[in-house]
């Protein structure tokens, strides 16, 4: 059976580690530039203008093609602002316009009618992937502005009262968005809403400003905490609640940097649990996330202070340890590999067999002229072809990778 390629496998993590990091780092210049939005005092500005302001931010900083916001009069929706980019050129898209609607001539819907109206009427989000196709969307009076929404998302703006409007984010294209798009839009529209709610007691309830400014202030706090828990989920696996691939190779080329200028040995150390796929067909994915979890304690418990410990996926974890060489890494493994086959893999009464093959590869004088995220990379291969060769081998042993070993 063809072993996938450790280089392919961790290109792929890393696409996906970046284009998760530039995700959020788009959601938090948005909350930053809203929150200074939220801090104008201008009583001379209107809402129109506080919405237009606002919904520049959103163009920019999520990367959407088309925006509105369509505020509640009685039983219609008047829209208020319109926001897009100017042209697309060369794939790229063109300057962002924001712009008001002269009232007289906006379009209107009914509560209740088309997606926006659903959106508004039930206080839930709308997404439309196909908009032609689907029977919630009705289009523009104008047939043209109809032609180029292929996908929608209409998203409540909510006071204390009730829902006052709805935030609209539209692309030529069906199936456009995803659910990111309906968090961060979410997010956005929730603090919009308070953004409106306190403009309007502002204008006309000057003694309830202080108590609604708290409530914003809350709802940034909680804004806050949402994105520091997207960080946190995106570095923790969730199951063992060890570090995760994006962790290790984000924190780890820190650690090979120290030992490179300081020329103290330094082993990264891969622990592949074997046979797991006979305790999951056995006993069940409940049991053997249970024995993932032991695993994890087991190594976590083995830990220093300064090392570094992730689970990379599936059975598989990796050890980067700072200060020691293959000697002590050994010790390390054999210690821990004593107590594997003591943990539980099944029912009361079932037979404790666990055991693990470890691929040990250790700092080289060679390696003090690489960068350290390509030494960490080089590491990570010669364990994994020493892991390997361990499982060629029988299983339930370690190998420490040479260069003049078969294969390297």
């Amino acid at each position: 059976m063809a072993v996938p390629d450790p280089m392919e496998r961790e290109q792929s993590y890393r696409l996906s580690a970046a284009e998760l990091r530039a995700r959020f780092v788009n959601l938090v210049d948005m909350l930053s530039a809203l929150r200074r939005v939220l801090t104008v005092q201008d009583a001379q500005a209107s809402e129109a203008h506080l919405v237009q302001v606002a919904l520049s931010q959103l163009v920019v900083h999520q990367h959407l093609r088309y925006c509105s916001v369509f505020l509640r009069r009685g039983d219609e929706l008047h829209c208020l602002v319109g926001t897009g980019f100017d042209e697309v050129v060369g794939g790229q898209l063109g300057r962002p316009l924001v712009s008001r609607v002269d009232p007289r001539n906006a379009q209107r819907f009914r509560v209740g009618e088309g997606v926006m109206g659903l959106a508004c009427s039930t206080g839930l989000l709308q997404h439309a992937d196909e908009c032609p196709h689907d029977w919630r969307f009705k289009p523009f009076e104008d047939p043209a502005a109809g032609q180029r929404i292929g996908s929608l998302i209409s998203v409540p703006l909510k006071d204390d009262q009730g829902v006052v409007g709805v935030l609209n984010a539209s692309h030529p294209e069906p199936g456009f968005f995803d659910s990111w798009h309906e968090h961060s839009l979410s997010l956005f529209a929730e603090t919009l809403g308070q953004l409106l709610s306190s403009y309007r007691l502002r204008c006309n309830l000057d003694q309830e400003v202080a108590a609604r400014t708290d409530a914003l202030a809350r709802a940034l706090e909680e804004a806050d905490r949402l994105r520091q828990r997207f960080e946190h989920l995106s570095t923790v696996d969730e199951l063992t609640g060890l570090h995760n691939r994006r962790h290790f190779f984000a924190e780890g080329p820190r650690l090979v940097a120290a030992a490179q200028r300081a020329g103290s040995p330094l082993t990264l150390v891969i622990a592949d649990i074997d046979h797991f796929k006979r305790i999951n067909d056995t006993w069940g994915h409940d049991v053997g996330d249970k024995v993932l979890q032991r695993v994890a304690a087991v190594l976590e418990a083995e830990l220093r202070a300064g090392d570094l410990l992730a689970r990379l996926g599936g059975e598989e974890f990796v050890l980067l340890l700072p200060d020691t060489d293959t000697d002590g890494a050994v010790q390390l493994v054999e210690r821990i590999n004593r107590k594997f086959p003591d943990l539980p893999t099944g029912p009361a009464g079932a037979p404790r067999v666990l055991t693990a093959s470890y691929g040990l590869a250790a700092l080289a004088p060679h390696m003090a002229r690489l960068p350290a995220g390509d030494t960490l990379e080089l590491l990570y291969v010669h364990a994994d072809k020493a892991m390997y060769h361990c499982k060629l081998a029988g299983r339930n042993r370690w190998e420490v990778y040479h260069e003049d070993s078969p294969g390297s």
